[in-house]
């Protein structure tokens, strides 16, 4: 069987796991060349759990990601990765996370007042441009206090003002951490850092941000038991606090729901450096291997009706008794994301209020198929009909359930 891009591939994939219902996978590039991959949360955690390091070397994932945002905590191995890792972690402390919730809310409200025009037009808009600006916006504020009217058509063009900062942001962390030795990071190493931070928070969460937003638009049903929670949250409230945060369990669990269905980064990748087992599958040293975090959060032994869309799953008291494995949308591990609360809690912002404001429908006719790149994206577009709440009824157009074809 044959694939000619990442969707086509995803689509084949999806079908052998659903048919065979395997733990690791293998397809080959020209005959020659293997591409090992594990889609079952036992073969995920024997991989997590390894030294194995990212796979960055020829013909590796994080090849070109390495030229690009340099070797900063997503690349780099071993002691390095062990001591930045240990020197960052303080800057994602609740204390460090909690100013940036107006931050958030800032952001928000120029998110939503650019949406403002197609809820009164009817106009539908492909949401994941706009999101993108949002998060850029955030994470430039909350990291590196930097001020720019950056949702102004993605200008950069400075405020008017003395520059004001009123938090401790990721590169004072960055500038002042110091090992038991006394030494800092290099300008190397805040270079990369600083790249490495731009990238995993911004596009990763504007993906889930934009996913979110179309499960919205797809389940209306869900949607708006979503709205009658946060309707009750902040009634007569114009900004998320950092304590309704923690008082949101249903658009929590409908985010991370969204999140299962649509994996922000649906792969990541590991060079194995000795032979690894997994049950009665020797995978030889010197390859590399995936991590198909879509495809493990659509396995069917894993996940019963797993293209259902429940985020009850999330709500069920027996959580705790899921393989820990099974749901790994910020990876997991040692080298789970350490940026993970931050994002979180930036999508539930940014999520609240959006449908605290608008009602989300999706356009008819459209098409929603999956385009996993570096973050998972749509190949046409993630395009959305707003209807003013306070208005009454959404102007958005009704649809009947659609199937996205990823099997």
């Amino acid at each position: 069987m044959w694939f000619h891009d990442l969707a086509s591939y995803f689509k084949l994939l999806g079908k052998i796991v659903e048919k065979e219902r395997p733990k690791v996978y293998v397809s080959w590039i020209l005959f020659f060349y293997p591409i090992f991959g594990v889609c079952h949360p036992d073969s995920a955690q024997i991989l997590y759990k390894s030294s194995a390091p990212k796979a960055f070397a020829v013909g590796g994932t994080y090849r070109y990601l390495r030229d690009w945002i340099g070797d900063g905590l997503l690349i780099s191995d071993g002691k390095k990765w062990e001591r930045n890792r240990r020197l960052l972690t303080p800057g994602f402390h609740f204390e460090i996370l909690k100013p940036y919730v107006k931050v958030y809310n800032s952001v928000t409200d120029v998110f939503l007042e650019k949406l403002k025009v197609y809820a009164k037009s009817g106009e539908a808009i492909d949401i994941f441009p706009r999101v993108a600006l949002a998060t850029l916006e955030t994470i430039l504020r909350c990291a590196f206090s930097y001020r720019g009217n950056i949702q102004d058509q993605g200008s950069t063009e400075k405020k008017e003002g003395k520059p004001t900062k009123r938090h401790l942001d990721f590169l004072d962390i960055l500038l002042t951490a110091k090992d038991d030795n006394g030494i800092g990071l290099s300008d190397e190493d805040v270079r990369a850092e600083v790249d490495t931070f731009l990238f995993e928070g911004h596009d990763t969460t504007a993906s889930a941000i934009s996913w979110t937003i179309y499960c919205l638009g797809k389940y209306t049903e869900e949607q708006e038991k979503v709205y009658t929670e946060i309707s009750k949250l902040l009634v007569d409230k114009s900004e998320v606090t950092w304590e309704n945060l923690q008082e949101m369990p249903r658009l929590t669990s409908f985010v991370k729901e969204s999140m299962r269905m649509f994996a922000p980064v649906p792969v990541t990748a590991r060079l194995l450096m000795s032979l690894m087992k997994f049950g009665d599958i020797v995978v030889p040293a010197g390859v590399h291997i995936d991590i198909n975090i879509h495809s493990i959060h659509h396995h069917p032994d894993v996940w019963p009706e797993h293209e259902v869309f429940r985020p009850e799953r999330f709500l069920q008291e027996d959580i705790t008794d899921r393989h820990p494995y099974s749901y790994i949308h910020f990876a997991a591990g040692s080298r789970n994301c350490i940026g993970q609360n931050f994002a979180m809690n930036e999508i539930k912002v940014i999520i609240s209020r959006l449908v605290q404001r608008y009602k989300v429908s999706l356009l008819d006719g459209h098409n929603y198929d999956i385009n996993p790149e570096l973050v998972m994206r749509a190949t046409h577009g993630i395009k959305v009909i707003l209807g003013n709440r306070h208005l009454g009824p959404s102007r958005g157009i009704e649809v009947k359930e659609k199937t996205i074809v990823w099997k």
